[in-house]
């Protein structure tokens, strides 16, 4: 992609972000997400249909990041991807508060759903009386639900400390109760 149009996406990409924090998404203009990211409206519209196609592909550009992460490696343990997940969202804290505040939380969690039921190795959880797409979609709402507290306390605990909770929390107990062994 050229240089010109990736500058005007990362602007775009800012630029709704800083509008999120500010106000809620659907309230956002097309004019306004131009003019702070200092581009024309038509500039925009011939980058982007909406502000949903830009904040998908910013989702995405987030999901790419993650996944081509130097730290992820394909046997990872369940406990090292709770951490660079936390690690991760810290690094991007402004767009994880904006997500919350916007529609596309369901469709970013959703993909984590998704990403968790093809790579076996990252929750692996067998049991025959309980479905794994229902075992997959009650760990990562639980999850979700467990970073927007952190971001809504200002990730007062530590990546350590956040990641150890939620381990317990969501993957030891639901463990225990199904007496399955990790």
């Amino acid at each position: 992609m050229d240089k010109r149009i990736q500058k005007t996406h990362k602007n775009l990409q800012s630029a709704l972000i800083k509008l999120i924090l500010k106000k809620w998404y659907e309230n956002i203009t097309i004019t306004e997400l131009a003019k702070e990211a200092n581009v024309w409206s038509k500039t925009f519209y011939r980058n982007f249909k909406s502000k949903d196609e830009l904040l998908d592909s910013y989702s995405s550009k987030i999901w790419d990041d993650l996944a081509n992460s130097h730290d992820l490696e394909e046997k990872s343990t369940t406990k090292n991807l709770i951490f660079l997940f936390f690690k991760f969202i810290k690094n991007n804290k402004l767009f994880f508060e904006a997500i919350y505040k916007s529609p596309i939380i369901d469709r970013f969690f959703e993909t984590a759903i998704e990403i968790s039921m093809w790579k076996e190795n990252w929750i692996i959880l067998e049991n025959k009386d309980i479905p794994k797409d229902l075992t997959v979609h009650y760990i990562i709402r639980s999850f979700q639900s467990i970073v927007w507290r952190w971001l809504k306390n200002w990730a007062k605990e530590s990546i350590e400390e956040i990641s150890e909770l939620s381990e317990k929390l969501i993957i030891k107990s639901f463990l225990e109760e199904q007496n399955i062994k990790k």
